[in-house]
């Protein structure tokens, strides 16, 4: 073997080894996001695996619900009557006035933004500063509590009345409940849809617990919050069978998942196929330069 291959071959193992690393390191968040989940306490980022929670920032908004939006790390709040943006690290910027009021949010890139009140839910117009009375699209039978976009792009729910996940059409506004009534013992507050294990994370209230410490929460009527016991909750998206994950969480109204940002793989990629289509070509132009 000539020095020219050698040294060719073993510049193609380095760079064989550059993307095995690559994609062991980075793999995991291109294809998964996070959840994070908005309270009186804070902001906390909830590992979607164990329900473990870790706080990131304060938060600066009475949160009522929370949805994803179109960009990484920002996400739609409501207050009750005011649409916000908000991202992780705090900082919050109004969007537009809820006509109607919403106790939570759900977001699609193609189906758009949807809030849910009373009557039912109902689309949000992005492009005014002041919504106008709308009609809802839907409107399920039982009390949704907390929504979200799922598979199938359709809208998901959970009632705390019949204790059961809903799954709604936001095209055609058809709603029904998926599975048994396996949520009752819970009040969930919201949930937000985890792709890796097309499962929904919850949060709920579990009851008063003996023991637990009084969280401060900012608004009456729960001012302070009695020692509610707090917990992260796995539903299936296919049944509606429902894990604990964590029953000793902190009291999060809002729920969302975050849209991960493009990963070093995907921004390497292009580079490297040109790295290695260049050196096939020498490889090949070697290869019949030494036939003649």
């Amino acid at each position: 073997m000539n020095p020219h291959e050698s040294l060719r071959r073993l510049r193609f193992a380095g760079r064989m080894l550059l993307v095995a690393m690559v994609l062991a390191f980075d793999c995991q968040p291109m294809i998964a996001g996070s959840v994070y989940g908005f309270g009186p306490s804070g902001i906390y980022r909830v590992d979607s695996a164990t329900g473990a929670t870790a706080r990131v920032n304060d938060n600066q908004l009475v949160t009522f619900g929370a949805s994803r939006s179109a960009a990484s790390v920002v996400f739609y709040i409501t207050t009750g009557l005011n649409l916000w943006s908000q991202t992780f690290t705090g900082l919050a910027v109004p969007q537009t006035a809820l006509w109607n009021g919403a106790t939570d949010l759900a977001f699609s890139p193609t189906a758009g933004l949807f809030g849910i009140d009373a009557l039912g839910v109902y689309r949000i117009d992005l492009s005014v500063v002041q919504q106008v009375p709308t009609d809802p699209v839907a409107t399920p039978g039982p009390l949704i509590e907390g929504i979200t976009f799922g598979p199938g792009d359709r809208i998901y729910g959970v009632s705390n009345d019949d204790g059961q996940l809903w799954q709604i059409d936001p095209i055609s506004g058809l709603s029904a409940p998926i599975g048994g009534p396996n949520l009752h013992g819970f009040s969930v507050m919201d949930l937000a849809y985890d792709p890796e294990s097309r499962a929904f994370i919850a949060s709920a209230f579990l009851g008063p617990v003996p023991g637990r410490p009084v969280q401060k929460i900012q608004f009456p009527p729960w001012d302070p919050l009695p020692p509610w016991g707090s917990a992260i909750l796995r539903i299936d998206a296919a049944t509606g069978f429902t894990t604990v994950l964590n029953d000793n969480a902190p009291v999060l109204y809002g729920m969302a998942e975050n849209i991960p940002e493009p990963s070093t793989f995907l921004l390497l990629l292009p580079g490297l196929v040109l790295v290695l289509r260049r050196d096939f070509r020498r490889s090949r132009q070697t290869r019949r330069g030494s036939m003649n």
